[in-house]
């Protein structure tokens, strides 16, 4: 008898150790409380970019300028960085307006040699997005963008634009 009433009990502190509480018959009522704690994966607390600033440029003119993304998600966390063609955009060509409604075409690139356009993977333009593994540090990457050569429009006026870059993870 004595051997069941050690296995109830033990029982019972199996129950309390997995719920939180017991009641051993008999004994009153005891009860157990345990630490929860979770650790998340695939978070990414750091997210910026730099502006894309062409400075003064001359009518007709090629002009090229960059912007930084720092990203730092933790180690193993698959990330993707998507940059649309911003308020105006088309195809793989961003407008950059004036007041008075003339445009200036431009358009960003993952690579110095601006031959792969950096993307938002079909959702404004045709380029890609651009995809990494975090490694619990920032991770620098870089946008080059560049205003084609050949473009009219009229001198001293501020031409601008509002391009979205977006971290999924």
């Amino acid at each position: 008898m004595r051997t069941n009433m050690i296995r109830a009990a033990q029982v019972s502190l199996l129950c309390a150790a997995v719920s939180g509480t017991s009641t051993v018959a008999g004994a009153g009522t005891m009860s157990s409380t345990a630490l929860v704690s979770v650790a998340v994966n695939g978070s990414c607390p750091t997210f910026t970019a730099t502006p894309l600033a062409f400075g003064t440029v001359t009518i007709g003119s090629a002009a090229t300028t960059t912007s930084t993304v720092t990203v730092n998600c933790n180690t193993s966390t698959s990330y993707k960085i998507l940059m649309n063609v911003g308020l105006n955009g088309g195809g793989n060509q961003a407008r950059m307006y004036n007041s008075t409604g003339d445009w200036v075409g431009y358009s960003i690139y993952k690579d110095s040699t601006l031959t792969t356009y950096w993307g938002d993977d079909g959702a404004t333009n045709s380029g890609a997005s651009v995809s990494g593994s975090g490694t619990g540090a920032g991770q620098v990457l870089v946008a080059y963008a560049q205003i084609s050569s050949g473009w009219t429009g009229p001198s001293g006026s501020a031409y601008s634009d509002e391009i979205t870059t977006t971290l999924s993870f």
